[in-house]
């Protein structure tokens, strides 16, 4: 490109020495062409012109070529040069890209060429530009080079491409590992720190604290704590695998010089955690080993005490045994069974326990536990001894009360088949006296005797079969003295009783008939006489039950009966249910006395109040019934007055239904239900009614209010309309009012906003009232918008007073045309029927608007003076206009 340079100057200068000869050739043409003739002339003209331009196309052409080479050899030196910088600078960062990776566990340093990564990622993105313009300027130089040289261009072009993609992609690469790497090294030194921390905290709450057991729920929750820690630290054994795993893995994948820090963290860890296993299962075990010596000592402990447990039951139950020779010889036979009891357990027992105190655990505890064994063995020991003693004698003694008392049942089993046959052939003791008298007397040994037994046992303490035996005997003897003052009662005493009895549970069964079900009055009446029918019964059967109560408390008294509780309870119960009954069917009697006349007040009144309130509810259903409005509104308001009067003066007579009905509610008691509903259904009408009066009385006077302010506003307009039409009569007869006419057109808006709400409550009143309301609205309405109609026109259309300048003007137009036209009439016999016609049209058109003006005027003057002019003006015209025509 240099050469070709050098060589288009060199054109260049040999083009600039020849010049002269150009110039030169140029001045010789021009002195023949004045020479030459025209034809020869215009010949070398065109010669000339031709080779003068292709002489300036050569030097135009040298120029541009060498300007382009220069253009294009300073393109070419600046790609150069740039092609040059940025292979050197993308050669510095090879060297850095593929500098060693520093250790994993080293975030310092992975830090560091992270920075460095990020840094060569922004000096990237800052030099894209100038790639992107390399290639650029390559693709024009391209473009013009020759083929060899274009081939040159293209091929420095790739190369330089593919270095640049490999530096981003490698560069990005790095960065991603390095960051990765980093979050990795991050995460996992943090996941090996927290668990390096959890296995420092886990020594020092199982492992570097002194425990002391004073009792065993200490003991218990030690052992439960460890082996919970146990659990704890073995379950984190797969996390520490999967750890160990994750680090193996991570560093696996880096250089062999980035190993190093975290396989020794890790190495660390691992044996930190086998450590803790091991020692905390060692000592875990020991204190299982504890626990057990303990739970087999409070076995031992346990069953020993329930051997105590069971002699000293037994010792309880032989202390003061009731029983016969045999009891006493069984319990003194199982007491001497549990005194050769075995030492082997207690034996056991001390072993454990100065094993556990020689190791210090629960030492006092157990000390405690072994002092109050002993104890107790030593004194239940005593105590059976002496127990085997005291049964011994017991045993004895016993033998000697049995026989007596033996003799004593015998003899009253035979009094007692005596009595039993006597009562079941219904023998009392006045038909045998003498018979009777040897029992009572034999009873009496009996009872003596057993009594003399008794004292001898006070000052010993019996066994409780004896006392059994004991107490059986008398109650053999109670119960024969029973039958024999059975024997000695009136045989048809019970009979008599029973009978009473019946009575009055008859009675009884029909009591509860009286209660008040019903407010009808056959049904309380058929009750009262129910009632009255009981008590006659009660009154019949007073004298008997009166004897047989008196006769019943005579044999409690003197226990003349079997059971004198049980016949006491039914003698109280007869008198009892006598007086009850009594009082039940007296109240009944009153109470229904009392419902009979409340019902028959109520039903009274109820019927008063349903009839009224059933007319008027046909009387409001028949007026309701019409479409729309009544025609005859003032006197449907007077009648629905009324009816509001009618219901005020009936409201004192429902208060004295509810009254009512509250009296005879608590004379029903339970069954006011009865009263409610007909209260209820009553109120209910009362409501409906009552409503629907109030409704149709508040619907008629908002009506009568409406149709009362539609009049007031009617006759508010029609007076305004009457005011404005005298007003506008004056003005047609006295002539334009400028200052009434503009206050009428004002009062004429305010009035029409007065007519929109006349329409609008009228139109709302015929489209909601009926027809009775459109035939009373729609006539009125019609008329007064005809008359505003009428009034709106006038004021409207009112002529404005004329003005002196329009009268003056008229009165100089009048004269004028009177002037013009009095001439035309002195000169009319000389006028020819053609110059007549003429001036005819012009002339009528003119005089025709003057005599139009001249009315208008006559309307619009301010004053009878001024109209009058201005009628004999307008007269005088049409006068003399008619004569001339």
């Amino acid at each position: 490109m240099e050469q070709r340079l050098k060589d288009l100057q060199a054109l260049q200068e040999s083009l600039a020495e020849h010049q002269g000869e150009v110039d030169y050739l140029t001045s010789a043409a021009e002195q023949v062409f004045q020479k030459a003739p025209p034809d020869i002339s215009q010949k070398y003209h065109i010669e000339i012109d031709g080779i003068m331009a292709r002489w300036k196309r050569l030097g135009s052409t040298l120029t541009d070529s060498s300007q382009r080479i220069q253009e294009l050899m300073a393109k070419l030196m600046q790609f150069e040069n740039d092609v040059k910088t940025l292979k050197k600078w993308m050669a510095d960062v090879d060297v850095f890209l593929n500098e060693e990776w520093p250790a994993l566990g080293d975030s310092e340093a992975l830090e560091k060429q992270l920075e460095q990564c990020t840094a060569l990622g922004n000096d990237i993105h800052t030099i894209q530009p100038s790639v992107n313009g390399i290639n650029e300027v390559g693709l024009y130089l391209k473009k013009e080079a020759e083929p060899p040289f274009a081939i040159h261009i293209q091929k420095e072009l790739d190369e330089l491409n593919a270095q640049w993609g490999n530096v981003c992609k490698q560069a990005y690469a790095k960065k991603s590992a390095l960051k990765g790497g980093l979050d990795k090294t991050m995460a996992l030194r943090k996941e090996m720190q927290e668990m390096q921390e959890w296995i420092n905290q886990a020594e020092e709450d199982y492992l570097e604290r002194d425990f002391t057991y004073k009792t065993p729920e200490e003991l218990r929750k030690a052992v439960e704590e460890l082996k919970r820690a146990q659990e704890e630290v073995h379950s984190k054994e797969l996390k520490v695998k999967l750890l160990t795993e994750s680090v193996n893995s991570f560093i696996g994948k880096a250089p062999p010089t980035a190993h190093d820090a975290l396989r020794l963290e890790l190495d660390v860890l691992t044996a930190n955690y086998q450590r803790l296993c091991s020692r905390l299962d060692g000592k875990c075990k020991t204190l299982e080993e504890v626990w057990a010596c303990w739970c087999e000592l409070l076995s031992y402990l346990e069953q020993e005490n329930a051997f105590l447990d069971q002699l000293e039951q037994k010792l309880e139950e032989t202390d003061n045994l009731q029983g016969g020779t045999k009891e006493l010889q069984e319990a003194l036979d199982s007491l001497a069974v549990l005194l050769r009891h075995p030492e082997d357990n207690r034996n056991q027992i001390r072993e454990l326990a100065q094993t556990l105190m020689d190791g210090g655990v629960l030492d006092e505890l157990i000390q405690h536990k072994l002092d109050l064994f002993n104890t107790r063995w030593e004194e239940l020991m005593a105590r059976a001894t002496l127990r085997q003693k005291e049964l011994e004698k017991n045993i004895q003694e016993a033998q000697e009360n049995d026989k007596l008392l033996q003799q004593i049942q015998h003899a009253l089993a035979n009094t007692d088949r005596h009595l039993t046959s006597y009562l079941s052939d219904h023998i009392d003791a006045q038909q045998i006296p003498q018979e009777a008298q040897k029992i009572q007397t034999e009873l009496s040994d009996h009872e003596a005797s057993l009594v003399d037994m008794k004292k001898k046992m006070e000052d010993k303490e019996p066994s409780q079969k004896l006392v059994g035996q004991l107490e059986q005997t008398q109650k053999m003897l109670a119960d024969v003295w029973t039958k024999f003052r059975l024997f000695q009662k009136p045989a048809n005493f019970d009979s008599r009783l029973a009978e009473c009895e019946r009575v009055l549970l008859g009675v009884k069964s029909q009591v509860g008939l009286l209660d008040i079900r019903s407010v009808e009055q056959d049904v309380v009446q058929s009750q009262l006489e129910q009632c009255m029918k009981l008590y006659k019964i009660l009154s019949e059967v007073k004298g008997e039950v009166e004897t047989v109560i008196k006769t019943g408390r005579q044999v409690v008294q003197r226990q003349q009966t079997e059971q004198p509780r049980e016949m006491d309870d039914r003698v109280t119960a007869l008198k009892l249910l006598y007086n009850d009954l009594g009082s039940q069917v007296t109240e009944s009697k009153l109470e229904l006395e009392k419902s009979l006349k409340l019902s028959r007040k109520l039903r009274k009144e109820l019927n008063g109040l349903t009839e009224w309130l059933a007319a008027t509810d046909a009387e409001l259903t028949r007026r309701s019934a019409v479409e729309g409005m009544p025609s005859d509104l003032e006197s449907e308001v007077a009648w629905a007055q009324s009816i509001h009067g009618e219901i005020e003066r009936h409201q004192p007579q429902l208060q004295a239904v509810v009254d009512l009905a509250e009296a005879l509610k608590a004379v029903l008691r339970g069954n006011g239900g009865l009263v409610d509903d007909k209260v209820s259904l009553l109120h209910c009408n009362w409501i409906a009614v009552t409503s629907r009066a109030e409704e149709w009385l508040n619907l008629l006077l908002d009506y009568q209010q409406q149709m009362q302010k539609l009049d007031e506003q009617i006759k508010e307009v029609n007076g305004w309309i009457d005011g404005a039409e005298v007003k506008m009569d004056e003005i047609d007869t006295q002539g334009p009012d400028d200052s009434v006419l503009k206050v009428l057109r004002a009062e004429l808006e305010l009035t029409k906003g007065k007519m929109e709400e006349v329409r609008s409550l009228a139109h709302e009143l015929m489209s909601t009232r009926g027809e009775n309301c459109q035939a009373q609205v729609g006539p009125r309405v019609e008329q007064l918008d005809s008359r505003f109609d009428t009034i709106s026109q006038r004021i409207t259309s009112g002529l404005t007073a004329a003005s002196s300048r329009e009268l003056e003007q008229y009165h100089k137009e009048v004269k004028v045309w009177l002037e013009l036209l009095e001439e035309e009439a002195r000169e009319g016999e000389n006028l020819k029927e053609e110059d007549f016609q003429e001036d005819k049209n012009c002339e009528e058109g003119a005089v025709n608007d003057l005599l139009l003006k001249g009315e208008n005027l006559q309307k619009r003057a301010p004053g009878p003076d001024k109209r009058e002019q201005i009628k004999l003006k307008h007269n005088q015209l049409n006068s003399k206009y008619i004569t001339v025509k």
